[in-house]
């Protein structure tokens, strides 16, 4: 949503948060398709030729649009993920709108082809888009609901697959964001290209200890915290550039 500066656009494993990919967005795409900013942002993170297809893809309501779904489900990449109604090829049909009176748990939903369009009411109307799931397969979701005489309690309510499997899937980016800024190295700077290049560090390492991590499962041990895994890397950092011969250098150029 940031207007001004830098973005990246950031591909990240659902499941640990490790960044696969991302690209960076100065003002204008390298290769405009004509499809649009969002559209070229997804596709050009999904380079089949190394990363192979079969892959479901989550992404948010600013990417999510018919033609890109149709696009990656041609690639044979699955898609999911929340979108805006006023999108280009939502269906708008009176048999299928959502009113005020409309109970919460209320799902709506419509196929065209590969496409399924799916409304829920929750809190506010939550409007999906998927080419993986099904409607609705008997799945529900526990919300806290509060009664006049009673007070609050939980109440289960039914609940689409696509936001179910969205909930559980989109955190990926997230988790990564999270995990940099719990020791992240950037600092405040007027030199935008030093601030890039302390987030990809932090990149670098958060990918590291992440595979760290999975290392030390598939081994059945008990990984490192990340604050411990920093700490050894930079032992093993300054061990590696000589130690002490190197500290005056620190801090200049040279980090």
């Amino acid at each position: 949503p940031t207007k001004w500066g830098y973005k990246l656009f950031v591909m990240a494993d659902s499941k640990s948060g490790y960044t696969c990919d991302f690209s960076l967005y100065q003002g204008k795409g390298k290769h405009p398709s004509g499809n649009g900013l969002s559209f070229d942002a997804v596709v050009d993170l999904l380079k089949v030729p190394y990363l192979g297809t079969g892959y479901n893809v989550f992404v948010d309501n600013y990417y999510t649009s018919a033609k890109l779904f149709r696009h990656l489900h041609q690639l044979r990449f699955g898609a999911c993920g929340t979108i805006r109604e006023n999108r280009l090829g939502f269906p708008k049909t009176q048999a299928n709108a959502m009113d005020k009176k409309t109970e919460r748990g209320e799902m709506r939903w419509i196929r065209e082809g590969s496409l399924l369009y799916v409304k829920w009411k929750d809190t506010r109307d939550v409007a999906m888009l998927s080419t993986i799931h099904k409607a609705y397969s008997g799945e529900s979701v526990q919300r806290r609901v509060r009664h006049p005489h009673t007070g609050w309690s939980k109440r289960a309510f039914p609940v689409p697959d696509p936001i179910k499997w969205y909930n559980k899937y989109m955190g990926g980016v997230d988790l990564s964001d999270a995990l940099i800024k719990y020791f992240t190295v950037t600092r405040r700077t007027r030199r935008w290209y030093m601030k890039m290049f302390l987030h990809f560090v932090d990149i670098a390492v958060v990918n590291s200890f992440i595979i760290h991590k999975e290392m030390a499962e598939a081994k059945k041990q008990k990984p490192l915290t990340q604050k411990t895994f920093r700490m050894l890397l930079c032992d093993h950092l300054s061990s590696s550039s000589g130690g002490g011969r190197q500290k005056s250098a620190v801090g200049g150029a040279t980090a």
